[in-house]
Parts: structure tokens; C-alpha cells; sequence
């Protein structure tokens, strides 16, 4: 059950239920007939028999309902029963009063019904008014649903004028703490993916594999949400980092200490009064360019420069962009609605297409645009890194059609807690290899990129961080310096479509394992070459070497 009907069994059913039993009660005192009058009086009995148990339990359980699966516990919920079971009581408290009037008045028991009745209808639209700003209630437990933390003990505090204040969390990838609108609350595995920007052709292949499976409905003509763009001039939507870079108030890194530091702030720090969120949102013609700026590069090539002289400052990349399932996912904190969540399983970030109520604040609060607005279904849809295939053990469609083989998916630890043996943690955490798209941002995204070899570092800086120059140092260096566990590891990129959890190399070959170290696949780090005479006894014919 989703919590769009979880709402209506909670909140609305009861109140249609107690207000058409009083209905009932009123025309049978009218008509007198004591028939309409009983089946008055049980619909509220039944009704106020039914919400009752659910809303107890709640309390007691703290789970307003058991019924709901994944989904966290809402204090609005709570209300929304609690609202719903007063109204009926108050309904069935005037129903009583009514009958018992009548047995010993009949002849002067009418209005006092129509009073009681009254009374019940003006208490039953002010608890129901409690019960709906009670589902206007913001998360309380953190950001990742079904989280054990208790009410208590993740509230955030409030100041003077009773204004929530940000909770403070640890950001690995700027180095220090900083805020944000929900407390710590990682999840039990977090999906993160590599992509090597090196190996990218923007053949497009990955985009139409996503659009074809999930995006190809009504509402939905728009939405990529995988896409590949040509940096620096291409975008979709128009200017989707340019804008936000504008808006951001410094971007500065102190690179003074062992790990380099964000003295800057983030969207979440520079968010103005009122605001949950630094954002901005598209306009319906900034989608309408995909493919803007594709194939153009930084600067020109002059004719004869490329035999002449280097022209290292005509240059061009693909960037490909899925969305990156953060850690503090800027969407889920701007909803209004607590419709984002993230799997406590996978760390995946999903709408609740059920409470979504089409307000568009995730997709002006996510700085990647990566969350788009369906305007025949009125709610907000986005990647969701195929979970049906990830719960098997299989890379999403993106990543298992990728032509040039430069994506892979898996899961990711802290950098406490990195493991060698897991591969994203290795390009990641142990050879830092692979970096996150703007960390100044603040949302610790986990799609991680191993940036173009041949741009500019002063453009890659911004992009992908401090790290840039040594992730292209050690990329660069691994088959001079013959380091096979890297070039290795690289080349299991695209060789299975099932999840690597784990990899080793044995000698000459690299070995992807799932999480129980079960063989996936199996690579030769050195293709084998086969040298055949050219004159073939047996066939009587002379090979030769294809021009």
C-alpha cells in the first residue's frame, strides 16, 4: 500500500464514514425510521472499532502503520489517525447522546440531535484540519527511511524564534562538517559507480538503452535521464552548473593541510532566508537543447596547427551524468512533502510517487537536474539506478549497454572504512583515482569520474575538485610505472553485466567477484598474441596482412 492510500484509510475514510453515519442518523430522526437511525449509529461504531486499533498501535509501535512496508514513521501519520478517530468519536459521543435523548424525549429530541450532530460536524473539521497540517510535517528520523534512530534522539533543535535549525553532518569529500536539514544517517550500503572520461565516444548508446526502458510514456518525452554532453559547452538542461556556480558565494579550497578543505559554502549553507535550498528552476525551453554544444571545442584549431605546433587549448570531453544518488540528496531535503527518501538498503534515491503532490522544489533544489517534473501524472520522476536489477545482482541498463565500456557499478564504504578489495573503494578511496562531480556542492554525490587526461586542470579543478592533478598522475602512470593492480582493475570495466562487489588479481589475470567472492568473470590483463606462417601447408594457400 502506497502512502497516497495509506492517507485516505488513516484520514479521509473515517471522516466520509462518521459524517454518513450521522447523515443516516439525522434522515431516519426525520422520517423516524428506526432502521436508517441503527445503520447510522453502526457505521460510526464500525468506523471508530476500525481506526481505533490502527492508530493504538501506532503509538505503541511507534509505526502508525505496519501495513505501509519500507516506508519510515511520520509523526503526521500519527495525527492524520489521530484526527480521523476524534472526529468519529466526537460523531459517535453526539450519536449516543441523540439515540438517549430519544428514548426519553421523542417529542423534543430533534434538536437536540441537529445540535449534537452540529457539535460533531464543527469538532470533526477541526480535528481534521489538525490531522492534514500534521501531514505537512517534515522527516524527523533522517534521511534514510526506516532508520532506527529515534524522534528523540534526531530532532533537530530549534533557536530562540522556533525555527528548525540545520543538523551538523560529517562530508568526506570537503573535509569537514558542515549542515544540513536532516541528521547523519547513512545507509547499510551506499550504490556508487565509477565512469572513466577517458574512454568515453558519446555514441549515446547508454542514453537511448535508459530512455527506451524506463522514460519513453507520456510526460516523459523530455526526460533523459541518462544524457552525455560535450564539456565546456554543452549542458542539459541550458547552463545547469554555469547558473548555480554564479549563485555560489565563493568556491575556495584550503589545500594547505594533509586533505584539502572547502572553505567555501554549500547550497545547503548558502541557501537564502525561507529557503531550504540554494536552487534555481528551468524553464520548459532550457530541456529543449540536448545535444547544444556537442563536438565543440575550447578555443580553435588553426589550419596546419596540428602539423606545425601542439594546440593543447582546443579541447573537448563527454561527460556523462546519471543521477547521483548523494548522500545528502539536495531533492530530499526541498521537498515539502517527504516524497524523496533513500533506500536504507542501497543508499538509492527514489520518489514517492504516492505523496509527491507536484510542487517541483526537488527539481529546483537538485544542482545536477537530474529530477524532472510529469506533467500528465503531476509528479516529480528521476533515475533510479534500475534497483530491480541492482536487488539481482545486475549493472543498470546504462551501464551494461556502455560501448566503450567506462562504467562501473557497485557500492561504496567510508574512506575509514575502505576496503582494497572492494573496486569502487580502490579507484576512490585507495588510489583516488576517480573523483565526484562538484563537491563543492555539498551533497557527497556518489558517481565518481576519472577526469580527462588532455583538458586543462583549471577547468577540471572546478568540476571535480582539488584531486584532479594527482588522479591524472596516477592514471597516467600506471602502465609506465607498470602497475597491473590498477590498469587491471581498469580493464574489468564492462567485462560482465552482474555487480562486482569484490575483484583480485592473480598474476596476469583480474578476477570480478560478487559479494559471497563467487567468480564473476575472469580477464587476461595481456591479450595472447597468436604469430601463423604465411604460407598455410595444409590448405595450400598464403595468408596476408590486411592493409
Amino acid at each position: 500500500m502506497d502512502a497516497y492510500n495509506l492517507h485516505l484509510l488513516l484520514n479521509y475514510y473515517p471522516l466520509i464514514g462518521a459524517f454518513a453515519g450521522g447523515l443516516l442518523l439525522i434522515l431516519g430522526l426525520w422520517r423516524k425510521s428506526d432502521k436508517l437511525k441503527r445503520i447510522g449509529l453502526w457505521i460510526i461504531v464500525a468506523v471508530a472499532v476500525l481506526v481505533f486499533p490502527v492508530y493504538v498501535s501506532g503509538e505503541i509501535t511507534g509505526k502508525a502503520y505496519p501495513i505501509a512496508g519500507r516506508m519510515d514513521v511520520l509523526k503526521s501519520h500519527r495525527l492524520s489517525a489521530l484526527g480521523s478517530f476524534g472526529s468519529v468519536v466526537v460523531a459517535g459521543l453526539a450519536a449516543a447522546a441523540a439515540l438517549f435523548l430519544i428514548g426519553r424525549k421523542p417529542d423534543k429530541a430533534r434538536w437536540f440531535v441537529l445540535l449534537a450532530f452540529a457539535l460533531a460536524l464543527v469538532g470533526g473539521v477541526f480535528l481534521a484540519r489538525t490531522a492534514l497540517i500534521g501531514r505537512q510535517i517534515k522527516w524527523t528520523t533522517g534521511h534514510v527511511r526506516d532508520s532506527k534512530n529515534s524522534i528523540q534522539d534526531s530532532q533537530q533543535k530549534t533557536i530562540g524564534d522556533g525555527r528548525k535549525t540545520m543538523a551538523r553532518v560529517n562530508n568526506w569529500q570537503i573535509g569537514r562538517e558542515m549542515s544540513y536539514w536532516y541528521p547523519e544517517s547513512r545507509p547499510n550500503k551506499q550504490f556508487a559507480a565509477v565512469f572513466d572520461i577517458n574512454k568515453c565516444i558519446a555514441c549515446q548508446t547508454c542514453t537511448l538503452a535508459c530512455k527506451t526502458t524506463w522514460t519513453s510514456g507520456k510526460g516523459q518525452e523530455y526526460m533523459l535521464w541518462n544524457n552525455v554532453e560535450s564539456k565546456p559547452y554543452g549542458f542539459y538542461p541550458l547552463a545547469w552548473d554555469l547558473k548555480l556556480l554564479e549563485m555560489l558565494d565563493g568556491q575556495k579550497w584550503n589545500e594547505a593541510g594533509e586533505k584539502p578543505i572547502y572553505d567555501g559554502s554549500t547550497i545547503f549553507e548558502s541557501a537564502p532566508a525561507g529557503e531550504r535550498v540554494l536552487g534555481w528552476r528551468p524553464e520548459d525551453e532550457d530541456y529543449a537543447y540536448p545535444n547544444v554544444g556537442e563536438d565543440d571545442c575550447a578555443g580553435g584549431v588553426d589550419g596546419g596547427a596540428s602539423i606545425l605546433e601542439r594546440h593543447d587549448m582546443a579541447w573537448f570531453y563527454y561527460l556523462a551524468r546519471i543521477c547521483n544518488h548523494c548522500t545528502y540528496p539536495a531533492c530530499l531535503a526541498s521537498c515539502p512533502r517527504g516524497s524523496i527518501y533513500k533506500r536504507p538498503e542501497d543508499g538509492i534515491v527514489l520518489v514517492d510517487q504516492g505523496r509527491c503532490r507536484g510542487y517541483q522544489e526537488c527539481v529546483k533544489g537538485c544542482p545536477y537536474k537530474k529530477v524532472f517534473f510529469n506533467t500528465m501524472t503531476g509528479t516529480s520522476e528521476k533515475c533510479i539506478a534500475c534497483f530491480p536489477k541492482m536487488e539481482q545482482g545486475i549493472q543498470p541498463q546504462c551501464f551494461v549497454n556502455c560501448i566503450g565500456k567506462i562504467r562501473m557499478a557497485g557500492y561504496i564504504n567510508p574512506p575509514e572504512k575502505a576496503n582494497p578489495e572492494n573496486p569502487i573503494d580502490y579507484l576512490v578511496h585507495i588510489k583516488k583515482v576517480a573523483l565526484p562531480l562538484f563537491p563543492q556542492f555539498g551533497l557527497e554525490p556518489n558517481v565518481y569520474y576519472i577526469p580527462p587526461i588532455h583538458v586543462p586542470t583549471s577547468f577540471t579543478k572546478q568540476m571535480f575538485g582539488p584531486g584532479v592533478d594527482q588522479a591524472i598522475k596516477t592514471y597516467r602512470e600506471a602502465a609506465i610505472n607498470k602497475d597491473d593492480d590498477l590498469t587491471g582493475l581498469l580493464g574489468l570495466f564492462g567485462s560482465s553485466e552482474m555487480v562486482m562487489e569484490r575483484w583480485k588479481r592473480v598474476g596476469d589475470k583480474v578476477i570480478g567477484l560478487d559479494e559471497k567472492g563467487k567468480e564473476i568473470v575472469n580477464v587476461p590483463m595481456r591479450e595472447p598474441i597468436h604469430i601463423r606462417p604465411a604460407y598455410d601447408k595444409l590448405y595450400q594457400i598464403t595468408r596476408s596482412n590486411c592493409p
